[in-house]
């Protein structure tokens, strides 16, 4: 079975809180801010994304280069 992360563990895994990854997630963030989701849970009505834990180690780091860099 594959795991998937949803957006409190993902907050819980970076460090970046919740508030912070909702604005990435928007559409007010610029394009590329967060990655897409590897996995949609619905179709219709209450639909859930998740992301595998590799994904956001990934978008992770790579956010900490950039913010060290500034």
């Amino acid at each position: 079975m594959k795991i998937f992360l949803a957006i409190r563990d993902i907050e819980t895994r970076t460090g970046v809180p919740i508030n912070r990854l909702k604005w990435l997630m928007s559409a007010k963030a610029p394009e590329g801010s967060f990655p897409e989701p590897d996995a949609q849970v619905g179709i219709e009505g209450r639909v859930w994304f998740g992301w595998l834990p590799e994904t956001v180690d990934h978008w992770h780091a790579l956010d900490e280069f950039e913010n060290a860099r500034k």
